[in-house]
């Protein structure tokens, strides 16, 4: 997103007395603008009153991927057990700077599924309403004999 006053300029061969901009709908000429597509105007005015317009065809898109960061989970299984059920809920975080933004696990065991002792890499994928994508990945670490579970 960008402001439209970068795109409209008046020069005038005497002085010019101001510059108009009407925005594209849900915009305005100065604030950050609305994703898509919409039409502006530009018009500028010399001090002698005259005046000219110009029309803008505006497209904006989002080519700036969400933000997705993932911290290494460390999990101890119960006294006897070789295994643990671990939550990856909390180890990922993913954000965007246009809304909503789609998180799905693309590697790995499943969160709230038990695993068993050992380094486990899981992946996931997050991706924006523009198709925008970023991956991160990390460690599951499940230690084995121990009475208490931790998450790190």
């Amino acid at each position: 997103p960008t402001s439209l006053e970068r795109y409209c300029h008046a020069v005038d061969n005497c002085a010019v007395g101001s510059l108009a901009i009407t925005a594209p709908a849900g915009s305005n000429s100065t604030a950050p603008l609305a994703l898509g597509t919409g039409s502006a105007t530009c018009t500028g005015r010399d001090v002698a009153g005259n005046q000219a317009s110009c029309a803008l065809q505006v497209v904006v898109v989002d080519t700036e991927p969400p933000t997705l960061s993932c911290v290494d989970v460390q999990v101890a299984t119960e006294l006897g057990t070789v295994q643990a059920m671990v939550n990856l809920s909390s180890a990922v975080l993913a954000s965007d700077n246009c809304g909503v933004v789609d998180v799905s696990q693309t590697a790995g065991r499943d969160s709230m599924s038990m695993f068993p002792v050992g380094v486990h890499v899981v992946e996931f994928t997050a991706q924006d309403a523009a198709g925008n994508r970023v991956n991160c990945s990390f460690s599951v670490v499940v230690l084995a004999g121990t009475s208490t579970t931790s998450t790190t």
